[in-house]
This record gives C-alpha cells, structure tokens and sequence, in this order.
C-alpha cells in the first residue's frame, strides 16, 4: 500500500480512483464493508482502490472540548487500513481543509485533485463546513462532474448499528467480546515500549511498557492478552499478561510476554486485550508479587488456549 501525506494530483500515477472517505477510527466492519466495495469496484474498472483520511480526528479541531478517546492512533489505523489491500491511503492534515464548503470540497479535493470515478461513502457521511455536505449532496453534484456515488447501509451486529461510538463504550465497559465483534478482530492498542522503573525485571519478570495517550481503554485490571512483536523484521505473535492501570493521568500498559528475552525498548508493538482476569491490587512484599504474577500467567495461558475468536 501507497501512502500519501498532502494532496497531490493523481490522475496519472493512479489512473480511475475508486475512493472511500472517512476519519475510519477502529477500522471495524461498517469501514470494512465500504473498503470491501471499494476495492471491488477498483478491480472491476481496473483502477485504483483508495482511502482518503483526516488527521487529527476533526472534531480535535472543530469541538476539542468534546472530544473523546479513539479506538487507534493514526499509525495503528494506517496498519490497519493496509491489511485490507487498498492499493493508496491518503491521509491529509484536516486543518488544510477544514475551512472548505463541501461543494468547494467535491469540486477541489475530490474532482481537481483525486480526479475520482466513484466514491463510497457510509450513510450518515458529512463533511464540510458546519458538516453541511451528504449523501445526498454528493449525488447532487457527481451528475456534473462524471463521477459516481455508492452509499453504504448501516451494518448492524446484535440488533444495533455499528459505530465507533459504541464499540469505545464496550470497551470502557469492560465488554471485550461485544467490542471484538463490532470490530471484526481483537480490541488492541499499538505504542512504543518505554523504560519503566524496573521492579518487574528486579523480580525476574521484564515487561514491556506501554502509555496509551489518546486511545480509549478497559478497566484497569489484569488481562490475559497477545502481543505481535517484529524480531528480524518478521511479526511474531507471543502470549502475554497485560496489567492496565492509569499512572499521571495517563493510561499505562505493563506487558509480561512469556518466553520472550529480547530486548524492546523502542521498538512498536501492538498489544491484543483477550480477557480479564483480576482487579489490581498492591502486593507488601516481592515475592507475593512474583507468586501472583506465575498464577496471572498459568490462567492466562488457559484462557488464551480456549479463545477462538482471531487477533
């Protein structure tokens, strides 16, 4: 997959752009489904399948004080966004255009720079100032400017539609299997391993250490979990137990990955919460934490034999 960063003509390096639109938070499978059209449609006019996406999520610029946590950083989402097979993801500052009126929108972005043949779009999609753009009027406009419009309908899973919005509530709500089949996959965060103060190596039990910044986690607690790390530039998926608790305002990730001695700091990984297993609780003494922490791993590895639903 292409990546771009700014807007630049594209008629002729991808030729018949079949575009879906979107902030795409969570990657879950509402977005899966117009992605699935998307890059259908591509193939059929044998063209270029392409997701145009914003950056920050535009209500940090439009609303910052009603903003929520997101369910993916801007990296994950790209990952994400690439395991699909779209061909190009385009993802542009959103304050470069968050002044446009959604006809100068259609008329600038979309036709004088992406030159598209057809754009997908979820049914409550708006864009522009004052969200004044739609479904409709994308209809409205595609009769002059050559281009067509698909619009996908609601997805619905256990009888309700599926949005970011309710998956980041299971999630809070501590409801890991619900949020895992409006996503499609595994709820999982994605960070940088930083340095902690070592009492977890003191004890013969080296962690990987996550902060969460902006993205929406469960109850703090203990969780059984897997982590994909890339040894050699390859992925590899190891068992974990995953101690989740906020630490200065922030939410703070401590990752015991079984069987795994190799040195992290610095390095991505991506973190998967399977289920929880306890509350959290201080230990007085260094050896009840060590005898605790044999106990989390020996039911984790349990539960993590017995899951069945896919990271």
């Amino acid at each position: 997959m292409d990546i771009i960063k700014k807007l630049v003509p594209l008629k002729h390096r991808y030729p018949h752009a079949v575009l879906a639109m979107g902030n795409f938070d969570g990657m879950h499978v509402g977005h899966k489904r117009i992605i699935d059209r998307v890059i259908k449609e591509a193939g059929r006019i044998n063209g270029t399948s392409i997701i145009l996406t914003f950056t920050p999520h535009p209500i940090k610029v439009l609303k910052p004080e009603v903003m929520d946590l997101l369910l993916t950083s801007e990296e994950h989402k790209i990952k994400l966004i690439e395991k699909t097979g779209i061909d190009l993801c385009i993802s542009i500052d959103f304050t470069s255009i968050a002044d446009m009126g959604a006809e100068e929108f259609v008329s600038e972005v979309l036709c004088n720079y992406l030159h598209v043949r057809k754009i997908y779009v979820g049914f409550n999609y708006r864009f522009g100032v004052g969200q004044q753009g739609n479904a409709k009027l994308l209809e409205q406009m595609a009769e002059k400017n050559k281009f067509s419009v698909g619009i996908i309908k609601p997805v619905k899973v256990f009888g309700g539609v599926v949005s970011s919005t309710r998956i980041r509530k299971c999630i809070r709500e501590g409801k890991l299997n619900e949020a895992s089949r409006l996503l499609g996959r595994r709820y999982s965060v994605m960070g940088n391993v930083s340095r902690g103060c070592g009492i977890s190596r003191d004890i013969d039990f080296p962690t990987a250490n996550i902060y969460c910044d902006i993205e929406v986690t469960p109850p703090e607690g203990v969780y059984a979990a897997y982590a994909i790390v890339r040894i050699n530039n390859k992925p590899l998926v190891c068992k974990a137990v995953l101690d989740a608790r906020k630490q200065n305002s922030k939410f703070f990730l401590e990752v015991y990955i079984f069987n795994l001695k190799t040195d992290l700091y610095g390095k991505t990984i991506e973190v998967f919460f399977i289920k929880k297993l306890r509350d959290r609780f201080k230990f007085q003494r260094r050896e009840d934490a060590k005898k605790q922490i044999v106990c989390d791993a020996a039911k984790a590895r349990k539960v993590l034999l017995e899951a069945h639903f896919g990271i």
